[in-house]
Parts: C-alpha cells; structure tokens; sequence
C-alpha cells in the first residue's frame, strides 16, 4: 500500500519536473521539490478524505495552469497572458491545443492519483486537518514555487483587473509636464525635417533574429540582413514595455501604461463606452500624431486587426486622421490580415497618397510574427519550423515592400523606419530555435532608418529603451517645441536625460537595461523613487 502511495505522490512531480526541464527552468527546480514535498505530503496526511481530494485536484489544478504556460512560454503564468486571454486566438490552433493538453492532464492525473486517505488510516494519532492545511499554506509561500507564483500572478491580474485612472490628470501631470521635445537641434546627417514618415512596427520582434538561425545555410531575415547595412541604424536599443497595447500606444506617446487594451472583467480601454474613451482617454496624453498635426501632418495607422478591432479602437484615441484594418482593404477572414496582405494595403494606401499635399505619417502593425503564429504563405527550407516560417515571411513580405518603396516617388522624401511593437517573447521554442538565453519579455528591438539620401550608420542608445521612439522621430523633424508627458529622450539628443530610459515596466514588473543585452528584473519588494514615480504616471497615461 505505501508503495502505491509513493507512486501516487511521485507521477505528478515527474510529469511537473519534466516540462520545468523542458522548458530550459532548471533554476526552478529546486524551489519546486520543496513546494511538492511539504504540499503532498501535508494533502496525503489529512484524514477527511473529501477535503484530502479537493485540495488535491486544486493543487494539481494550479500546477496544470503552470505546466501550460511553461511548456508554451518557458515562463509560469503571468498577468500578461491572462490579459490578453480574450485574443486567444491570435495563438494558432496548434499553439492553443498544446496548451489545452497539458493542462487537461494535470486534471486527469489529478483523479488518478487521489489521496484516498490511504496514508491517514494507518496514522491513528493525526487529528490535525487544520494544521497540516495551514502547513501547506506556510509551505507553498516560502517555498515561492508554482503556487506562490500563481498567487503573485492572481494578484497582480486582479489589481490591473480593477485598476481605474483617475478622470483628470490634475496636479501630479505638473511634474511629468514638458514644453519642447529636445534640447539642440541637429545639424548633421540626422536631420530630416518636413520629411514623409512611415513606420513599421513589426509583431514581437528582437534585433537577435536577424541573421540567426538553424541551420545556418541562410538567413531567416536575408532583407533585413542587408538592409540593416543599408540603414541609420541604433543597437542596444531595448522595448520599455509589452504586449501589443502597451508597446503601440507607450511608444507614440512616450509613456508607461499600466493596463493593456483588454481585460476579462471588461474595464480594458478598447472595452470603455464612447463617451468613457472621450472623458478619459482621447487627448488624455500628448501623441506622436497631435504633435505632428501642429506641424501640418495628417497621420494613419494600418492595422493588420479587423477596422473595429479593440486595438483599433485604442489606436483612434491618440488622434490620428484615419485608423485602418481589415475590412477596408479585404474581406473579412479570421482576425487579422496576413503580412503579406498587410504591405499590400501599404502599398495601396501609399498610391492614394502620390498627389496629395502636405507630409504624412503612417504608422504600420504587421502581426504575423505573433506568439503561436506560423507563416500562410512563404516557409524557410522545409517549413517545419513554425517560428523560422513566420520571421522568414515576415521578411520576405517586407523586402517586396522596400523594392516598391524604392522604385516609388516617396524614396526621396520619406523616412522609412523599422521597428517592432515589442521583444519576441521568450518561449522555450524560441530561445530553443534562436540560440537565445533571453528570461524577460524585454530584449532589443531593431530601429533603423531607411531613405534617398539616408548615410548608412550604427549609433549606440547606450541601453536606452522605446520611450525615446517618438522623441527621437520628432528630433529628426526637427518639431522642437510642443506641450508634452514624454519620458523618454531622442537617442540622437546626448544632452537630454531620464531616469526612465533604462527602465522597462510591464504591469508591476520593472527591469533595468543596459548595454550588451543585458537585462535585469527589479525585485517586487523596490520601493525606490523611481518606482514610485512610473507607478504615479500610470494615474496619467491610464
């Protein structure tokens, strides 16, 4: 009988222990086997055989939720995903399959390995259910294993969940409040004023996928290869923030946002009424596009999303002409255009712009690289990598823009730009494909800049992170004077500072960037000023 129990208690560790490995998080191992030991055995030693069960299922319930997510993400569960749960299936079928499975094993193996108070009939001196349920509490606490984790995770949901800016930013915008946008104009070879700008913002994507790959008989990015010898180009470049929501909308108003675009409970911005988007979020911060307006810009966004999606709807509250996404340029099809139709709606919207008057910015979001994605159209050599297809794609339907940008009337005159919404997110497939030790959802992102007359050149941002996207646009206009809540400096300024450009906040997660790659996640517990201070700007940006 006790061989079968140790059975019992052992298959699910092995399972747990297996996909921790898997995923390439041996560095948990240790605060795991602690957590399971005291837990199970805590669960096995409670005589009431229902209550024995149900702690038994709901622990392995939570382990299951975690197992998922390692084996999808390589990380445990965290507040981002359960945000952006309610656009699941911008995942793929497969990616959301394998993650169903895992997590419907941990139930079955559940029921499989109930307690069954086999150990409790023979302990006839054990009467304490309450103290070897608050052990198990205790435990699985200091232990800050998979339990504790979710626990950390659950909260942290819950108070994005239920976070509410305040209506009017009010005094303490008085601190964060800018009158110009640099400090010295530039003139050099960066200066490109009354200048076309269009921007790609390609999905999840980090500077380390281009040229890398395997089997390393080419390229996975041979276009971005090449252009990035081409381009005004920035390394140790870093994203201040992820996913989509916050990384689009930070980016052109220079800010940190603490909720994303969508929430379970309804509250996200892209779920607010009309008149809730029009109180507290429409000209709520100062954007790339009003700035651009005072200077006689008409600005767009295209949108692979559908033209009523949330996130186009997030998107039109920062002021732009037109906000465009599926359904005006195709028919409708899933969720989201597909790279290649996306540069095809460039290049059409693009022509409708030949004989129009006054300089533009089009900002662009190509989404076919998302987590879970695999390429529609081209595939690298056979096709059986998933996340070599989608980059390989994505930089095959870009290189057929850029012959068509070049060949353009808008070569001379516009500023094309390359950039990513966000890091690719460090799934053990990823890091696994790419060669890549990357832990956080912040890495480097490209920037380059491409254009008629543009001087190839790689310029260091010294660690700086996407707050200075726009700053460093504008500097490049040479659009100086303008009210604004940015936080970041142009990385062409070197006399602006912040105490912002080096760090990098999802949700309540911080991180330090620096040169080299390197990234350091700041611990839960930091109470610094500087930590106080994003956390005062998310009562501003919302």
């Amino acid at each position: 009988m006790n061989f079968i129990i140790i059975i019992r208690m052992i298959l699910p560790f092995c399972i747990f222990l297996s996909i921790l490995l898997y995923s390439g998080r041996g560095d948990s191992v240790f605060l795991f086997s602690i957590e399971y030991t005291f837990i199970s055995v805590a669960i096995f030693l409670i005589k009431r055989k229902f209550v024995s069960n149900i702690l038994w299922v709901i622990y392995l319930s939570i382990l299951g939720v975690q197992a998922a997510s390692l084996f999808s993400s390589g990380q445990y569960l965290m507040p981002l995903a359960l945000s952006n749960a309610a656009e699941i299936e911008s995942l793929g079928i497969g990616e959301v399959i394998k993650v169903f499975f895992v997590f419907i094993l941990f139930i079955i193996i559940s029921f499989i390995t109930l307690p069954s108070g086999a150990l409790t009939e023979r302990i006839k001196y054990y009467k304490f259910n309450l103290l070897c349920i608050v052990l198990l509490l205790v435990c699985s606490f200091i232990s800050a294993g998979p339990v504790y984790a979710f626990y950390e995770t659950a909260k942290l949901f819950y108070l994005q969940q239920t976070f509410k800016p305040s209506k009017k930013i009010g005094d303490a915008g008085k601190f964060f409040l800018k009158t110009s946008v640099f400090i010295n104009p530039i003139e050099n070879n960066y200066s490109f004023k009354g200048r076309n700008v269009i921007v790609i913002f390609a999905e999840g994507f980090s500077s380390e996928i281009m040229g890398n790959a395997k089997p390393r008989a080419f390229s996975v990015t041979p276009n971005l290869d090449k252009l990035s010898t081409e381009a005004l180009s920035f390394k140790n470049y870093y994203n201040h923030t992820a996913a989509t929501f916050r990384g689009l909308r930070g980016q052109l108003t220079s800010g940190y946002q603490f909720r994303d675009g969508l929430t379970d409970a309804g509250t996200g911005i892209a779920q607010l009424s009309k008149a809730e988007i029009n109180n507290i979020y429409l000209h709520r911060q100062t954007s790339l596009p009003d700035i651009l307006k005072e200077y006689g810009y008409k600005s767009y966004f295209i949108a692979s999303t559908e033209k009523n999606s949330p996130l186009n709807t997030m998107l039109k509250t920062l002021n732009f002409d037109k906000v465009l996404g599926m359904g005006d340029f195709i028919g409708y099809q899933r969720d989201r255009m597909t790279d290649k139709q996306t540069f095809n709606a460039l290049q059409y919207f693009l022509r409708s712009q030949e004989n129009k008057k006054g300089p533009f910015f089009i900002g662009v979001y190509p989404s076919g690289t998302h987590h879970g994605q695999d390429s529609p159209n081209e595939k690298y050599f056979d096709g059986n990598n998933p996340l070599y297809n989608k980059f390989y794609n994505y930089d095959f339907q870009l290189g057929k823009f850029i012959d068509f940008f070049r060949r353009s009337s808008f070569y001379n005159n516009t500023l094309l730009i390359i950039t990513s919404d966000h890091s690719t997110f460090p799934s053990t497939e990823y890091k696994k494909a790419f060669n890549s030790d990357s832990r956080y959802f912040v890495g480097e992102i490209p920037f380059l800049v491409i254009g008629g007359d543009i001087t190839p050149e790689i310029l260091d941002a010294d660690g700086k992170n996407s707050l200075s996207f726009a700053p460093t646009i504008l500097h490049m206009l040479g659009i100086q004077y303008s009210m604004n809540y940015f936080l970041g400096c142009s990385l062409i300024d070197k006399e602006c500072t912040s105490p912002f450009s080096h760090l990098s906040a999802i949700g309540s997660d911080y991180f330090v960037t620096s040169k080299e790659n390197h990234v350091e996640l700041i611990p839960n517990n930091n109470d610094s000023e500087l930590i106080k201070l994003a956390e005062s700007f998310y009562n501003i940006s919302g």
